[in-house]
């Protein structure tokens, strides 16, 4: 979990760093969606480490209490 003030993302590692290294990947998800629970297909042949975060509001972080929520059911109600 990421932590600033009042704001929890949840950061999934997904795969580890191998022995040979490679640069981390960071997948980042669309609106109203949640990072996965595996590396997708298309991301299996990346060489380093592979991790998810999730956005406030969507999967595993934490939804701020506002005036201007972030989460989809809120932009469901705001969005045409």
């Amino acid at each position: 979990m990421l932590v600033h003030n009042r704001v929890h993302l949840a950061l999934h590692h997904l795969r580890p760093a191998s022995p040979a290294g490679g640069r981390p990947l960071l997948l980042l998800h669309g609106l109203g969606e949640a990072s996965p629970d595996d590396v997708p297909a298309w991301a299996a042949a990346w060489p380093g480490p592979v991790h998810a975060l999730d956005f406030t509001g969507h999967g595993a972080s934490n939804e701020i209490q506002t005036k201007h929520s972030f989460s989809i059911h809120f932009q469901g109600r705001v969005l045409p």
